[in-house]
């Protein structure tokens, strides 16, 4: 699933850290990126989640707080922009994405998406509301 969002991105302009993928032996080659937000120790990075729709603790913590507000930080038009080229895909399957994770970074000062793109950092429905398992996305997507 990686691979085709991947080539998405691609396709839509999107900087990312792949150079290469080969599923058969299962390795990606990418350009070094430095995850934004590290921590002291320099574990960890920000995970930016996009949310299509209120879901979840989400309602129950930001209620009074959900309401579309327009970005001007490059890293949230990036996040928005990948979100949107994942949602339409799903939605040409007839799923709809609840939410999803990405990691940004920096690869020679270029923001870009770093990490991977997969199922297991996504929850999608099918157009029953039935929040689907990680392996029927990947079925329904690229199978």
């Amino acid at each position: 699933m990686t691979d085709y969002f991947f080539k998405r991105l691609h396709a839509a302009g999107v900087p990312t850290h792949l150079v290469n993928l080969d599923l058969e032996k299962g390795t990606m080659e990418v350009r070094r990126g430095e995850p934004l937000g590290k921590g002291i120790n320099g574990a960890g990075g920000f995970e930016f989640v996009c949310r299509t729709r209120p879901w979840g603790s989400f309602i129950r913590r930001y209620q009074q707080y959900i309401r579309d507000t327009e970005q001007k930080l490059d890293y949230l038009q990036l996040t928005r922009h990948v979100c949107r080229i994942v949602e339409t895909d799903l939605s040409e399957k007839g799923l709809t994405l609840i939410d999803m994770k990405i990691e940004i970074g920096l690869v020679d000062g270029e923001i870009v998406v770093i990490d991977e793109i997969s199922a297991d950092a996504m929850r999608v429905m099918d157009d029953t509301g039935k929040v689907l398992e990680h392996s029927t996305v990947y079925e329904r997507l690229v199978g």
